[in-house]
C-alpha cells in the first residue's frame, strides 16, 4: 500500500493545479486497486500484485508531466483578444457618438468606467473555479434539506 502512495505523490507533484491534484489521485488509487484485484483474481500475492499495478501505470514523472498539460489553467487567447478588441470598439463608439452628438465628458468617463467594471468583472468570472461554488451550494441545500425534514 506504501508503493501506491509513493507512486501517487510522485505524480502529484507534477500536477501544479491545486484544485485538480487530490481528484486525479484518486482516480488513479481507483485505477490501481482495480488492477490490483484484478491481478490478486490471477492468482498474484498481495504485494507482487501492487507493484504489477504500478508498473502497468507507467512512469509517475511522466504521468504526472501529462495530467499537468491538460489540467493546468490556460487562458484561451483568442477569445481574451476577440473580447478586448469589441471592448475597444465598444469605447471608441461610445466616445466618437459623444463627440458628435456634442454630449458632456463625464458621461462618457462613466460609460467607460462601466466597460472597464464589466470587463474585469468577466475576466474574473472566466478565471474563477466553479468547483469551489458546487460545493457551497452542495453545503447549502443540504442546509436547507435538514432544516425541512427535521
Amino acid at each position: 500500500m506504501n508503493c501506491i502512495h509513493d507512486f501517487l505523490d510522485i505524480v502529484c507533484n507534477e500536477i501544479k493545479c491545486p484544485q485538480t491534484r487530490e481528484e486525479i489521485r484518486q482516480e488513479l488509487y481507483e485505477h490501481i486497486l482495480e488492477e490490483r484485484n484484478y491481478n490478486i483474481e490471477k492468482g498474484i500475492e498481495k504485494e507482487q500484485a501492487e507493484l504489477i499495478a504500478i508498473k502497468n501505470m507507467g512512469n509517475p514523472e511522466t504521468i504526472g508531466k501529462e495530467f499537468n498539460k491538460i489540467y493546468r489553467k490556460k487562458l484561451d487567447w483568442k477569445l481574451f483578444t476577440i473580447g478586448i478588441v469589441l471592448v475597444l470598439i465598444n469605447v471608441l463608439l461610445i466616445t466618437t457618438m459623444a463627440k458628435k452628438m456634442d454630449e458632456n465628458i463625464p458621461y462618457t468617463i462613466r460609460n467607460i468606467e462601466y466597460i472597464t467594471v464589466g470587463t474585469i468583472i468577466s475576466i474574473l468570472c472566466y478565471l474563477m473555479d466553479y468547483r469551489k461554488i458546487q460545493k457551497a451550494s452542495l453545503r447549502y441545500r443540504n442546509t436547507r434539506n435538514d432544516m425541512y425534514h427535521n
